[in-house]
């Protein structure tokens, strides 16, 4: 075993063991893209391949979980628009919305965005599509956009073989204009947030190297990078000057489920349960005074993700 790999197993065992808050000061937020009924990408209401839900439900729901997020004491979310329409919803009554947060002291930190960022035929649209986005989030104090590329037909992930075909001059061309104008009129930052597809057809990096990084940031998922056997370290170490946060996930190869009569291996697992050493990336972040968002996501119930966070990692959220 290498030296490099034995001190950071030392230091997770041992961050496990005591529950002990790891070395440096937080300058970063951290909270959930908290799951159940009012989060998560998968099986929310008006998710992929389910109706829109009515108006009123979609509001319910998201209260729902909004309330139970303030019951655990956490105060920094992000959702997916996409998905849940939250800003369909809410951006006539932003007042509303800010007085809903306010009473559980709660801020929308960021909100998700599944788009065609590959058709150059859509910039216009994609530019307004964003720019919506960033104008309610900086009515409501949040931060910044989580940028999904849908390389099919639905806004949402693809089949690997659409990863594969997406023109990623055509991407890198569209995601330059129009982080541009939604940073230089709102402020609101745009992070890429490359899925499986994305990484296993090899065009993160090149859209990250193309990009413009005055305006195109990155907001890398720990797990989907883990799920396509890589490190998520050294994308980290590599464009941590664009990182404006990142999701945490966990990842085991040995998980098995059955899915449409197959039986399959490896998923996302409860944090702690994967091969993800989360304290050595929590500990990097510490040490170079990252300011972004640190949001768990996809690791259990929405109680057991504040509790590795809070208990393991040592965060305040």
């Amino acid at each position: 075993m290498k030296r490099r790999e034995f001190l950071a197993g030392a230091l997770a065992a041992s961050v496990r063991a005591v529950g002990a808050q790891l070395p440096g000061e937080q300058m970063f937020l951290a909270g959930l893209a908290p799951s159940g009924p009012a989060g998560g990408a998968r099986g929310a209401v008006g998710g992929p391949g389910l109706p829109p839900a009515p108006e009123a439900a979609r509001d319910e729901a998201l209260l729902r979980i909004c309330d139970e997020c303030s019951q655990l004491g956490l105060h920094y979310l992000e959702f997916n628009t996409t998905n849940r329409r939250l800003v369909d919803s809410w951006e006539s009554r932003i007042s509303q919305f800010r007085d809903e947060m306010a009473k559980r002291h709660l801020t929308l930190a960021g909100l998700a965005v599944y788009s065609h960022m590959h058709e150059r035929a859509l910039r216009k649209d994609l530019v307004e599509q964003h720019l919506r986005v960033a104008r309610f989030l900086k009515a409501v104090a949040g931060r910044y956009i989580t940028q999904l590329l849908a390389p099919g037909a639905r806004l949402t992930n693809g089949e690997d073989d659409e990863y594969r075909r997406v023109d990623v001059k055509a991407y890198v061309e569209n995601a330059n204009e129009v982080a541009r104008h939604v940073r230089e009129e709102t402020g609101i930052r745009i992070g890429y947030h490359p899925e499986q597809g994305d990484i296993r057809a090899g065009i993160h990096e090149p859209i990250l190297e193309s990009a413009d990084p005055r305006y195109f940031d990155f907001m890398p998922d720990v797990g989907h990078i883990a799920a396509c056997g890589l490190d998520p370290l050294p994308l980290y170490k590599k464009y941590r000057s664009r990182m404006i946060g990142t999701h945490l996930k966990d990842y085991s190869p040995d998980a098995e489920y059955d899915r449409n009569g197959q039986h399959l291996r490896g998923r996302m697992v409860p944090f702690g349960q994967g091969v993800v050493k989360m304290p050595v990336l929590i500990q990097f972040l510490r040490d170079t005074e990252f300011t972004g968002c640190v949001m768990g996501e996809g690791g259990g119930a929405n109680r057991s993700m504040r509790d590795y966070m809070v208990q393991t990692l040592g965060l305040r959220v």
